[in-house]
This record gives structure tokens, C-alpha cells and sequence, in this order.
């Protein structure tokens, strides 16, 4: 047995990291060469026959066509893996092994064997050239150790052993890296790649637990993707060697379909698979109730009624069998059954829809006037929102400041002779043209709009002035900047209010008796709208949502939300209405242990 080469999966700190994601798709790319694949999950627990717990106790459990029952970390892979078929064998737990060892003495009325020799059936394996070995748990817990050291016992070291851990776990309501510190400690088996999702800079208060040879990639959190996110930090890792924009598409837009009926995440964790594979990207599942923007809704059990008419997939997710299950039926490269039918109709009922309209910036002319008017001092939303603004960022001086929508680089300026380094991100190149012509020397610029716009550092703030309103996958951005942001960093957000968006024919005032009035028209109907400025024929498109939306999104994507600012102007025209507003959110501070 010690000849036995195999990839050994491990993770830390607490359930759901990602290892079963990691386990299947190092499993994906070996199938993808040719490699003939065995895939086994070793549950370090006194575990019975999975077909008899509840998900709610357990998880989702997957009873195949072959009549095996099999956990969601085994349908994973089945769903990934080209050619790969689960059976009870891929299955293990150290219960299960235990119990067929004093049968087997009882049998054979033997001397009882040592605990150790009786965990020889759960690493036996048969022979593959590729072995991936999946450890469930967590390091640092006495069932992992004996599993990694029956491993160690009766099949040798591994020839590459991946640990996935979180760097930050919220104890007493604070983040803290001490769950990874004590983890790693704690692992018998020296990893080769480490894996880590959370906070960059908390990666600094690992460096003591971390040996030298063993290779750290951090990874980006990417809650609607995290495929694709996993799959990335093995490309790093050098693990991975498929093209990930091909493997695992990101769909520029999300439409959210909301599963009503769910008891939690892993009740229904092959529905969200397919459901974000299966759509390219394109759709971005999640557990109800429906909101303002969803699109379709898969309705669990005897929740139809939930449904409020949009196009809906009842299904019946207590039954155990795959054959009455449909949305257990196909795999990632092989799409079929009633589930992959009905998203792909959904994908293309929306494929023809105009989804990011042409910002009206890149047309040389409608810059120019936008930027004489920016620097002349007569654009009201800088008189009205600038000492707010500047009031909630605080002291600026030796941080580093994301300036997401920077346009002729008017806040990078001001934040740099207060002494702060800056990237200023702007997708109009005449916008983009005008700031390094005056800051090149002061501020790195990255041409990319929100949307497409993937950090590669650390901030300790963002500003997105005036440019969010001109996004449609709003929660896809703000988890992106949540991610690059330290642990207490800020968002500061200013936008055209929601009062003055809300009208979808575009005419914001009505003259009535008394003078003219803002109209509020289409206020809950999110979506995008149009408007012109400055007598120009160019369209400017803004996507309008509620005070509510923006709210919830700013939770959705993980932050405190610290203020919301409301200025109204002194200038009857507004009528004693804002018109702009300013939204400040924080990331919870991290205690450095």
C-alpha cells in the first residue's frame, strides 16, 4: 500500500471552506487530461448510513442511480468530474470503518486489533492514476489526526497534500485569525499549497504557524462563484492549468433567482451548483424570499403560493432518489433533465436584453462639457456632497485609497496632497485622458469600468463618487470592493438620489400652480433609466433602486452600514428634496489574534 500516490485535501476553522470545492476540481483537471480518477471523501467522524439523516442535520445527501447514498462533497465531484461515478465505495467515514473491523473479529474470532489497524479499510485504496483524497473536518480535531495518521500508517505520505482554511472566523462578535493559528499548529502533515480566503493582510498573523516550503495563495471571496473563485487560486498555485474565463464563465450580470422554501444552504447545495454552472454565470441563486429584482423562483415542497407569478420550478427536494429528483439529473458538461431545460430557458429569455448601456463619457464632446463644468465649479453635486464626503473619510494620510469612477481625477488629487496613495479607476478614456495628464507622476490608473474591474491590492478605503448608479450587478461589485478593503476600511458611495431616478420616461419635474415639483413616478420598479445633461443629445443611463435595495445590497455584500447622508440644497428649485445622497459602509475591524 505505501507505494499508493495520492493528493491529499484538507481544510480548517469551520465547515463549508471549500475544500470539497478544491478536492473536485483538482479531480476536473486530471480527468481533463486523460487521468483515470478516484475521488474518495474520508469523514473523520462515527458516522452511520448517510441515507438516514435529515439535510437539516447533515447536509444535503444525493442517492445515485446505482442506488448509493453519497454526501454533497461526492456529487460535487460527480457533477464535475468527467466520467467519474459514485459509488458507496467514495463514501468513507471512520465510524463505518470501525464497525467493519469488529465485525470482521467477531467473525473471524481474532484478538481485537489495535485502533490504527482497524482503520486499515479506510484508506485501502484501489489502483488510479490519480487518487484525490478528501479529509472532512477540521484540522486540529482528534478524529482528523487519526485519519491523517492512518494515512500516514498504511498508504505513506502524500505526493501533494492542499489545506484550505479561512483566515478570519468571528468569535464574540469579532473577527479573529486564532481558529487558522491554532489549526495549523495542530495539522500532523506538513501541506505543500496553502489556501486562504479571507482578509490579505490577516495573512500576516499566520507567518509564525506557515512553514517555509509550503506555497500560500490567497482567495479572492466570490460567494456567487466560488468555483471560479477556487479555481483561480489553483491556477496560481500552479495546480489548475485549464483557462478559467472557459472553465467557469462570469456572466457580466446576475439575474437572482430566489429559492423559497429552503431550511439552508447545504439542504439545497446541488440545486445552487447547477443552477450557477449550468447558467454560465448568468443567474446568481439564493435562499429567499423574492425581492424587487428577482427573475424566477424555484419553489421547494408547498411553496408555490410564495412565487408572486414569476416564471417558477416546483420541485419536491425531500425525495432522496436521483430518478425523482431532477434537479440531480446531468452533470456540468452533459446538461439534461427538467432543471438544465428550465434554466436554459431562463438564460435565454434574457440573452437579447440591452444590460449596460454606452456611457455617454467616452463621446469626446459630452466629456468636454462635463469637464468644463467639473472644473469650473458649477456641477452641483460637488457643492452640495463634497464636505460630507471628505468629513466621513476621516485622516486620509499615509492610506491606501481606491477611487472607483475616479473621471478627470478630481478626489485622487485632493487625496494625494493630503497624503494618501492612490488607484484611480475610470472606463472613459477622455475622462481617463484628462487625470493622467495631471496626476501620472501621483496616482497609478487602471482604464476598467466597476463591472469588469478586479482588485489587486489592499485598501484602506474606496470612494465611489458618483459612478455605482451606473452598474447593474451591484452586489457582484460591492462584494469585490468588501474583499479588497482591511478589516475596518470604508466605502463611501454618492449617487443621484433614488427620489430624483425613480421616473422611467425620464421627465424629473412638473409645473403645477404653486411652481415646479420633482416628480416620483416607477419608484419600486428598479431598473435602468435615462436622462440627458447639458442640453447634450447624448443619453446618460443610471440604474435606479430603492433607498431599501441599496441598503440591503450593502448588507448582502458584507458591511456595516455607518450613515446615510441626505443633504437638501438651499435652491427652491429642488423643492426641499435631495438630490443626491451620500452612503458610508465600514467592514468589520479584525483584532489582529
Amino acid at each position: 500500500m505505501r507505494s499508493t500516490s495520492y493528493t491529499l485535501v484538507t481544510g480548517s476553522v469551520h465547515a463549508d471552506i471549500g475544500k470539497g470545492t478544491v478536492a473536485a476540481l483538482l479531480a476536473r483537471a486530471r480527468a481533463k487530461r486523460g487521468e483515470r480518477i478516484l475521488y474518495v471523501k474520508i469523514d473523520p467522524c462515527l458516522q452511520g448510513p448517510i441515507d438516514q439523516m435529515p439535510s437539516s442535520a447533515f447536509g444535503e445527501v444525493v442517492r445515485t442511480v446505482s442506488g448509493h447514498s453519497i454526501d454533497v462533497d461526492v456529487a460535487r465531484a460527480q457533477f464535475l468530474v468527467p466520467g467519474f461515478v459514485a459509488t458507496d465505495a467514495h463514501q468513507r467515514s471512520l465510524g463505518r470503518s470501525l464497525s467493519g473491523a469488529l465485525v470482521a473479529w467477531h467473525e473471524a474470532h481474532a484478538p481485537a486489533p489495535r485502533l490504527l489497524d482497524g482503520l486499515a479499510s479506510l484508506v485501502r485504496f484501489e489502483d488510479a492514476s490519480s487518487t484525490i483524497v478528501e479529509v472532512g473536518g477540521s484540522a486540529g480535531e482528534p478524529e482528523h489526526a487519526l485519519v491523517l495518521d492512518a494515512l500516514r500508517r498504511h498508504v505513506g505520505p502524500p505526493s501533494l497534500h492542499v489545506h484550505v482554511t479561512g483566515l478570519l472566523h468571528a468569535l464574540g462578535g469579532r473577527p479573529t485569525s486564532k481558529p487558522a493559528q491554532v489549526a495549523l499548529h495542530a495539522l500532523s502533515l506538513v501541506p505543500d499549497v496553502l489556501l486562504a480566503r479571507g482578509d490579505r493582510r490577516a495573512l500576516a498573523s499566520l507567518a509564525g504557524c506557515i512553514p517555509v516550503q509550503t506555497h500560500v495563495v490567497s482567495v479572492d471571496e466570490d460567494r456567487h462563484a466560488p468555483e471560479r473563485a477556487m479555481a483561480q487560486a489553483l491556477v496560481e498555485a500552479r495546480l489548475f492549468d485549464f483557462d478559467v474565463d472557459d472553465e467557469f464563465p462570469r456572466g457580466r450580470t446576475l439575474d437572482e433567482v430566489a429559492i423559497v422554501g429552503a431550511e439552508s444552504d447545504e439542504s439545497v447545495a446541488s440545486l445552487l451548483l447547477r443552477l450557477r454552472l449550468w447558467s454560465r454565470g448568468r443567474l446568481r441563486p439564493r435562499l429567499g424570499p423574492v425581492r424587487a429584482n428577482t427573475i424566477a423562483v424555484v419553489a421547494l415542497g408547498k411553496n408555490a403560493e410564495l412565487t408572486h407569478g414569476l416564471p417558477t420550478f416546483v420541485l419536491d427536494n425531500r425525495a432522496c432518489d436521483c430518478e425523482q429528483r431532477p434537479d440531480w439529473v446531468g452533470t456540468y458538461d452533459e446538461p439534461e433533465g427538467a432543471l438544465a431545460a428550465w434554466v436554459a430557458e431562463r438564460c435565454a429569455t434574457h440573452e437579447d436584453v440591452q444590460r449596460t448601456p454606452s456611457s455617454p463619457y467616452v463621446v469626446p464632446e459630452f466629456a468636454a462639457r462635463y469637464l468644463a463644468a467639473s472644473e469650473g465649479g458649477s456641477l452641483r453635486d460637488h457643492a452640495i456632497l463634497d464636505e460630507h464626503v471628505r468629513r466621513a473619510m476621516g485622516d486620509v494620510r499615509g492610506r491606501h485609497i481606491l477611487d472607483l469612477g475616479c473621471g478627470s481625477g478630481r478626489w485622487s488629487e485632493r487625496l494625494t496632497d493630503e497624503g494618501a496613495s492612490v488607484v484611480g479607476v475610470e472606463p472613459a478614456r477622455p475622462m481617463l485622458a484628462r487625470a493622467r495628464t495631471r496626476l501620472s507622476e501621483r496616482v497609478r490608473f487602471v482604464e476598467a469600468d466597476a463591472e469588469s474591474y478586479v482588485p489587486d491590492a489592499i485598501f484602506d478605503g474606496v470612494l465611489a463618487s458618483m459612478s455605482l448608479d451606473h452598474v447593474e450587478s451591484l452586489l457582484v461589485v460591492l462584494e469585490r470592493l468588501h474583499a479588497c478593503l482591511t478589516p475596518g476600511g470604508w466605502l463611501i458611495v454618492t449617487t443621484e438620489h433614488p427620489l430624483r431616478t425613480a421616473s422611467r420616461d425620464g421627465l424629473r419635474w412638473t409645473d403645477e400652480a404653486e411652481g415646479r415639483s420633482a416628480r416620483v413616478r416607477d419608484y419600486g420598479a428598479p431598473g435602468w433609466r435615462a436622462f440627458t445633461w447639458f442640453d447634450r443629445p447624448e443619453v446618460v443611463s443610471v440604474f435606479h433602486r430603492t433607498f431599501g435595495q441599496w441598503v440591503q445590497l450593502l448588507r448582502d455584500a458584507g458591511f456595516d452600514l455607518v450613515e446615510v447622508c441626505e443633504p437638501v440644497s438651499s435652491d427652491p428649485r429642488d423643492g426641499g428634496n435631495p438630490r443626491f445622497w451620500m452612503l458610508h459602509a465600514q467592514t468589520l475591524a479584525f483584532d489582529g489574534s
